[in-house]
């Protein structure tokens, strides 16, 4: 700081002094003498001397008032705390320079300024009251306020002002410090945030502290340990209790087993950085049960002993369900992925690792000892590697979609497994990929039933072109085996000639057998069941499998040329045979070998019945199939008949080849046996119900007459070959038959007289009228007419629609002669 100039006046006044004093000697109008002159300048002397001790004197004391004043500048002026008189009414009279900074103006501006000017709005009223009171009573004024400075920048301050009076004792004001207190209140709200913060997060996470003191055995808690058990320290009694009283009060019966060895623990340590955290079942104040979280200290003395424990509980009940609810989702998720065969796994683009869930690895074989695959091997059993790989870059780099089947090779069996992957890219905030999350399912099921659907599709095609030819090849048939009848009726049924037409009419009927079979493999044809001769059935399917098979399995059969009847559909016997003769020849596929099928009749009595396990006793013809292929162990055989079970490579087999065989005997009252050795070959045995009264088919019966008519019959059929067939047949019989080609021509005639005929026999295809139609219109004229309906194939009609529409028959083409004869005769005479 700049001190005052130096102020001369003292000495100047010294000086005078002294010319004052010489001049007040008497004056003395003689000259001084000589002799006196020593004299006088020795009074000079000492007169120079106390001027210049008085001088000295002066300006030792000149230097302490500067001295003074520049200590007094540094007091009042510098201080950090604003100095300030004010008056009675609160106008600044004096202020120092730290005021004047605190405020933002200079010290002459503040002088005459009342001190309320910088006062906030919302402080202005409480301070002009606390300064009345003060002035009213003489005493002092403090308050803390908020202020304003002069360029609107807002402070808190605190104002401490002692009373002021006059020499006469009279009060003038106040003499204050003016402090500014700005960052001990913004220390003092952060305080309060933060206090404020831990108890709201003590609240919000259930935690409540507490302090146990061994000696005198009281737990100190405060009110949010209170709020855990759902009560206060009013209700309670207070903030203190006894261990016994607080075990009482709120640990579970049950555990306060448990409490009591942790605090036995915590005593007994010699450990002094003892920590533990345990878990225990509490009593709300309810009397409702949580689970309690317990984690706590130890404080020892210098002996080692444990004087005190500290510690904070938490409520984790809400955590606990929620934690045993995620472990029950776990738990579904991970059941319902392997039910669904789905895995999950992720792939982290910035460490090349590839996390795979239970399932995951599990569809890939591989035993899950890391939660990470092993990359190598990972990629090693995916058969189409590269196809896969890019995939992911697509998806990666231009974020193309995932979303591809493909095969993998399974890493316990080698076996390839199809299996479908859908992933997405996962990109950080900044837009960049990380990582690539994905799903894994075993399809291997869906795409061999997908192989099987269009398998199916292709059968149906072959079906819809079945039934196209169907119709046409049985009219076709029905010509042939007509006039075969025909001319074995001109020639009596004897003869070589005769014998030949008999091969020519077995022939038709193994060729309407087989367009038969055709249908019902198609599934448009309908099932009947019917007596049956094994043999013949059994030799066709081994034929019509032998092409199939290779030149290193050899066929051997054993089967009787007559009997071994029973009651079935051709087309079921038909799949059993080859179904079992199929899965002989493939446990020979490799080294070849021989498929044996032989067929006998056993008595199943009350004593060998215990070995089966859906028959009854009685006569049973038996199947036998057996091959020296490769066999199955014991785990394999009790598992064969289930569906889709197979133990051949995908995309060679179903697993419904015996599930199909044993549902088809089964269903005819029959069992199905296995027995198989590994390395030696299977035999099973197929065990169908014997027909008690055997029955000699159509197509290999003699030429035998049949029993005929004279009733009058109407016969249509738009063909003229199977027009005049039946006629012929029919008249042979002893009928009186009326032809027609034209089903409006055959309507017309039986409208004229509908009385005249006992009988209408109509072919279902014809362009003027379908069959069906014809006989709605016949029955409408005259509903007890008796209809005969025959088709060579018909989707529309069958027997349950034939007899809503009131028809008798329905007669599928070819028919033979005896057929034709009995269905006649059983429309005429009625059910009875």
């Amino acid at each position: 700081m700049k001190k005052p100039p130096a102020d001369h006046t003292g000495s100047k006044e010294l000086r005078k002094r002294a010319e004052k004093r010489l001049h007040g000697r008497p004056p003395d109008d003689s000259k001084p003498r000589p002799e006196n002159f020593p004299d006088i300048l020795q009074e000079l002397r000492v007169h120079q001397v106390e001027l210049e001790l008085q001088n000295e004197e002066l300006r030792r004391t000149r230097e302490e008032l500067e001295e003074s004043r520049d200590l007094y500048f540094d007091l009042y002026d510098l201080a950090p705390v604003g100095y300030l008189t004010l008056d009675e009414h609160g106008i600044i009279r004096l202020a120092n320079l730290t005021v004047a900074a605190m405020l933002g103006l200079s010290r002459n501006e503040l002088i005459k300024r009342g001190l309320s000017r910088f006062i906030d709005q919302k402080h202005y009223a409480r301070f002009a009251a606390l300064r009345k009171k003060a002035q009213e009573e003489g005493s002092d004024l403090g308050c803390e306020l908020a202020m304003i400075r002069a360029d609107a920048e807002p402070f808190f301050a605190r104002l401490e002002g002692v009373p002021a009076q006059d020499a006469k004792g009279k009060f003038t004001g106040w003499r204050a410090a003016l402090i500014n207190i700005t960052e001990s209140k913004q220390a003092e709200a952060d305080r309060g945030k933060l206090q404020r913060q831990l108890s709201n997060a003590l609240e919000m996470a259930l935690l409540g502290p507490w302090e146990y003191n061994v000696t005198s055995d009281i737990f100190t808690f405060n009110d949010h340990f209170y709020k855990i058990f759902h009560t206060t320290a009013k209700q309670v009694g207070g903030y203190t209790m006894s261990s016994a009283e607080y075990a009482q009060r709120f640990v579970h019966p049950d555990d306060i087993f448990l409490v009591g060895e942790e605090i036995r623990k915590a005593l007994e340590t010699s450990d002094p950085n003892f920590r533990r955290k345990f878990e225990h079942r509490m009593i709300y104040a309810d009397g409702t049960v949580g689970i309690l979280s317990v984690q706590f200290s130890i404080v020892k003395d210098a002996e080692g002993r444990t004087i005190k424990t500290y510690g904070v509980n938490q409520d984790i009940t809400e955590r606990t369900k929620i934690k045993k609810s995620l472990l029950e989702s776990e738990t579904r998720l991970r059941r319902s992925q392997e039910v669904a065969k789905i895995g999950t796994w992720e792939f982290d683009l910035g460490t090349d690792q590839v996390w795979g869930s239970d399932q995951a690895f599990k569809i890939f074989g591989l035993e899950r000892t890391s939660p990470y695959f092993d990359l190598d091997i990972f990629e090693s059993n995916i058969v189409d590697s590269e196809r896969v790989h890019q995939a992911l870059v697509d998806l990666t780099e231009s974020g193309s979609e995932y979303d591809l089947t493909y095969e993998l090779r399974h890493g316990s069996d080698g076996k390839i497994k199809n299996v479908h992957s859908i992933a997405e890219l996962v990109r950080n905030q900044a837009g960049q990929p990380v990582k690539v999350l994905g799903t894994i399912q075993d399809v291997s099921n869906q795409v061999n039933l997908e192989a099987k659907l269009r398998q199916a599709q292709k059968m149906e095609a072959v079906g819809t072109l079945a039934g196209g030819i169907a119709h046409d090849f049985n009219n076709i048939l029905a010509a042939m085996m007509g006039y075969t009848e025909l001319a074995l009726d001109d020639l009596k049924g004897e003869g070589p000639v005769a014998e030949k037409l008999r091969q020519v009419l077995i022939a038709g009927n193994r060729a309407a057998e087989l367009v038969r079979q055709i249908l019902y493999f198609s599934r448009i044809g309908e099932q009947e069941d019917r007596p049956l001769a094994l043999s013949p059935l059994i030799k066709e399917s081994l034929k019509l499998l032998r092409a199939s098979l290779p030149a290193t399995i050899e066929i051997q059969m054993d089967l009787p040329e007559n009997g071994c009847q029973v009651l079935a559909d051709p087309v079921h016997i038909h799949q059993i045979v080859m179904n079992l003769c199929t899965n002989a020849a493939q446990s020979m596929a490799e080294a070849g070998g021989v498929l044996a099928i032989g067929l006998s009749t056993i008595i199943v009595d009350e004593d060998t019945i215990k070995t089966f396990s859906t028959i009854k006793a009685g006569r049973y013809h038996k199947i036998t199939v057996s091959d020296n292929g490769i066999g199955m162990t014991r785990r394999v055989v009790d598992r064969a008949f289930e569906p889709f079970f197979t133990t051949k490579e995908p995309g060679q087999g179903t697993g419904m080849g015996l599930a199909v065989v044993q549902g088809i005997v089964q269903e005819h009252g029959g069992d199905v046996s296995i027995y198989s050795e590994v390395g030696k070959g299977t035999t099973v045995n197929v065990f169908l119900p014997a027909l008690e009264t055997e029955h000699i088919p159509d197509a290999l019966e003699k030429y035998l007459e049949v029993a005929g008519g004279t009733e009058r019959i109407i016969l249509v059929d738009d063909e003229k070959a199977l027009a005049e067939i039946g006629l012929s047949t029919l008249q042979h019989l002893g009928y009186a038959v009326t032809a027609f080609t034209s089903s409006q021509e055959a309507l017309e005639k039986f409208k004229a007289a509908p009385d005249d005929f006992d009988l209408v026999i109509s072919d279902y295809t014809m362009p003027e009228m379908t069959g069906a139609k014809l006989s709605q219109k016949i029955l409408a004229l005259r509903p007890d007419t008796p209809i005969i309906i025959c088709t060579g194939f018909s989707q529309q009609l069958d027997d349950e629609k034939a007899k809503e529409l009131g028809i008798r028959k329905l007669l599928m083409k070819p028919l033979s002669r005896g057929a034709l004869a009995r269905a006649v005769r059983e429309a005429l005479d009625g059910p009875d």
